[in-house]
């Protein structure tokens, strides 16, 4: 049976699991969520309770419709569920109290998303960012012994959801990076293959990536205390308004807004191919923030960019293309400067699309079909009755521009040059690679180039011209006729 002293540490190393008290993660948790930090010094936790860091290499599961995943100190991952028999007494009474403990995240990132493999997709759901929590509707509905919940979603490390601008799915150049780390690991062949590859290479023991999440897990003294005692009040109050806002006026909200968009589109008596209103309607809650579209890493946060951004080039060879990389992210019109995010047709993270009318239809039919459907919704949007509900809509359609991009523009007068991205976007240039080489460009004949909506501010557009006037060809300037 494995050893105690094999699962958890009470030494910090950056590495695995580490049993602390409050007063040896208080700093880590003050970064992050100080109000919640401020209400924990109030209830004083002192000594009497054991928090447990835990540590996940990019890529790594914290759990799925399985089990709960905790890291070990020899690189393994052990489940709460079926693995703990290998677990102390002590770990046991502490973490084996629900499904999934109740933990926060201190640091990176995580996506929670649905693996679609039938089809060759995920759907990220949620990102989470530092000082966000999970499973705080299990703490709150929590039950003495209950671990019966079970995740709808799987949470990894850093984001699953992710792909190279340029292509990697060259059997000969990806020979060179299984030769480099020592792995035997099949090329991706699509996009969706990509993130678990790029998972694969970060663990990898020769890549020396040191790309590293970190989890606090609560312990159950902890959560039933907060549950059941006066001293606790505060903080449960918190985590119900916490559970509030994240759960329940999120699955309102998004019930309201498919309503709302979808009586934008009647009222403009659209017709067409419904999987293109669909889709029209996704894009759309992109624009609004209620889920993720993707971005150009510009940093460490989603994934380890600098081991990958090395291995395409120095590895795998390609040094053709910029080695950009996209990963999930939220649109943010209150941000004082929104950057532009992005959907990618060969990577649809529709959550619910009708079937396609016309599955044999060109990427440039398709567009300029997409590219109606979109104006008309914006139409629909800005002409509805200013209500409470409207309001943030009829702002939303006045701010945005959400613009096809195509390889090519010909015959397709409302699709815009993929290739003028770069400078649209500098993220998509140089100034985001940390490896390059000489005579590298931006990659305009990738699946992604090779069809994508940009959704961006009016306002950002503006600027952008006002910088550069020779950039009207890759720009909208549409909306200065509304």
């Amino acid at each position: 049976m494995t050893q105690l002293k094999n699962i958890v540490s009470y030494q910090d190393e950056g590495t695995g699991l580490v049993r602390l008290s409050w007063t040896a993660v208080r700093e880590r948790v003050a970064a992050v969520n100080p109000l919640f930090c401020a209400l924990m010094d109030q209830f004083d936790p002192g000594t009497k309770f054991s928090f447990y860091l835990a540590y996940y290499p990019y890529g790594a599961k914290l759990g799925d419709d399985k089990s709960t995943y905790i890291p070990t100190m020899n690189g393994t991952f052990l489940t709460l569920d079926n693995d703990s028999l290998h677990f102390s007494s002590e770990l046991k009474e502490d973490l084996l109290y629900a499904y999934t403990p109740l933990s926060m995240i201190l640091n990176k990132s995580a996506e929670m998303y649905i693996d679609l493999k039938t089809v060759q997709l995920t759907l990220p759901v949620i990102m989470l960012y530092p000082g966000s929590f999970i499973a705080t509707r299990q703490l709150l509905n929590l039950k003495h012994g209950d671990t019966e919940s079970h995740h709808i979603h799987t949470v990894a490390a850093g984001c699953r959801s992710t792909f190279m601008l340029p292509p990697i799915s060259c059997s000969r150049h990806f020979a060179n990076v299984r030769e480099a780390l020592h792995i035997n690991l099949d090329k991706p062949n699509n996009l969706y293959q990509q993130g678990p590859v790029f998972a694969e290479l970060a663990q990898s023991p020769f890549g020396d990536c040191d790309w590293r999440m970190m989890v606090l897990f609560f312990p159950r003294l902890l959560v039933e205390t907060i549950k059941h005692t006066p001293r606790g009040r505060d903080l449960l109050l918190y985590f119900y308004d916490y559970a509030a806002q994240h759960y329940l006026n999120d699955s309102l909200d998004s019930e309201l807004t498919s309503l709302i968009l979808t009586r934008a589109q009647e009222e403009q008596k659209l017709k067409g191919d419904p999987y293109l209103a669909d889709t029209a309607r996704h894009i759309y809650k992109i624009a609004a923030g209620r889920i993720p579209g993707f971005v150009p890493a510009v940093d460490e946060t989603h994934l380890p960019r600098n081991f990958l951004q090395k291995m395409i080039v120095e590895w795998y060879g390609a040094t053709q293309y910029y080695p950009t990389i996209l990963h999930p992210s939220y649109f943010d019109l209150q941000a004082d400067s929104p950057l532009p995010v992005y959907y990618c047709r060969q990577y649809p993270t529709t959550f619910a699309a009708s079937p396609r009318i016309r599955s044999n239809a060109s990427i440039k039919y398709e567009f300029s079909a997409l590219q109606g459907l979109l104006d008309s919704t914006g139409t629909g949007l800005r002409s509805r009755a200013p209500t409470l509900d409207n309001a943030f809509w009829k702002r939303l359609a006045t701010l945005v521009d959400i613009r096809t991009f195509h390889t090519t523009s010909r015959n397709i007068n409302v699709t815009k040059l993929s290739g003028s991205l770069p400078r649209v976007d500098p993220r998509f240039s140089e100034k985001t690679c940390t490896v390059l080489k000489e005579g590298m460009h931006f990659c305009d004949e990738g699946d992604f180039a090779r069809g994508f909506v940009a959704i961006r501010t009016k306002a950002y557009l503006d600027n952008l011209l006002q910088e550069d006037e020779t950039l009207k060809e890759g720009l909208s300037v549409n909306h200065r006729k509304e």
